[in-house]
């Protein structure tokens, strides 16, 4: 009987590392091919930023990576 004990606690212990190096592994190569439009690269942002009212003048980042300044009036 406590040899059978033995075996279950050995056994679940044995899951237990199984199962954490399948989800390491699964962590690992999930970053390992961006250039296929996936992974932790991830594709770059496009379009036109959000923008921001201050003292009367609009604030707006460009497709460049500029930030703009205008003035409405």
């Amino acid at each position: 009987m406590v040899k059978l004990s033995f075996i279950s606690v050995k056994l679940s212990k044995v899951l237990l590392v199984l199962l954490l190096l399948a989800v390491l592994s699964l962590a690992a190569f999930s970053c390992v091919a961006p250039a296929s439009g996936g992974g932790c690269a991830g594709q770059g942002a496009q379009g036109w930023s959000g923008f921001a009212n201050y003292d009367g003048i609009l604030y707006l980042g460009s497709m460049d990576g500029e930030v703009l300044a205008l003035n409405p009036s």
